[in-house]
């Protein structure tokens, strides 16, 4: 979509590049922050809803702070506006960056799914997943978690449990069109987060408290 992001672009007057569609601060609220003029508010919303189409289709580098950008379109301040411009100086240095769809062999489907404890405003963990058939990106998937891990490897579990079967769905449609895979994999960084998991499968939970998320697992 190079022209798509040509246009969004071009509609944002001295845009400055930046490496990076986010910084460290992406998920702060600053609650005295000037909030928007409406007709500023109207442009800030309209430009997120681009952003959101192009990111859910091509741009996955970008959708964790589009999708942040997403909730606060009904409430916009001058510091939203500023991260919405940071996006968009990162498109600027990236503009021609795609999506490639390989014609590689598929032997399975591949899923990496991690999670971030308590990095919203207000103490809400963050989850995410990649989901590569052969070497191709198809599935991503960033949202802010419904509840509220006590600890990291709680919210990586919320992770797995929430974003497992959407790669499990995807394995299965793949199989109903007659593609030949192997058992799909998912990916997984935190060793206690595997330890407890495995111990579920295993019928032989280590902690009781996770006892209500023993069947979805």
């Amino acid at each position: 979509m190079p022209q798509y992001v040509e246009d969004i672009v071009r509609s944002v007057d001295g845009i400055k590049e930046y490496s990076s569609p986010a910084d460290e601060y992406l998920f702060d609220e600053d609650p005295t922050a000037k909030a928007l003029e409406p007709p500023k508010q109207k442009a800030f919303h309209s430009t997120v809803m681009k952003l959101m189409y192009m990111a859910k289709r091509v741009r996955g580098d970008v959708l964790l702070p589009v999708l942040w950008l997403s909730t606060r379109v009904k409430s916009s301040t001058v510091s939203d506006e500023k991260k919405l411009k940071r996006v968009i100086g990162y498109l600027k240095r990236t503009r021609e960056r795609c999506k490639v769809i390989s014609t590689d062999e598929i032997k399975r489907v591949e899923m990496f799914i991690d999670a971030s404890f308590a990095s919203h405003y207000d103490g809400a963990g963050h989850s995410a997943m990649v989901t590569l058939v052969g070497t191709t990106a198809t599935i991503l998937r960033s949202s802010k978690q419904k509840i509220g891990p006590k600890n990291s490897t709680e919210a990586e579990l919320v992770a797995l449990s929430d974003l497992y079967f959407v790669g499990l769905w995807l394995h299965s449609f793949l199989q109903s069109l007659g593609v030949p895979l192997e058992k799909p994999i998912t990916y997984q960084d935190n060793k206690s987060t595997i330890a407890l998991v495995q111990s579920l499968l295993n019928n032989k939970p280590r902690s009781r408290h996770l006892n209500a998320r023993r069947r979805v697992m």
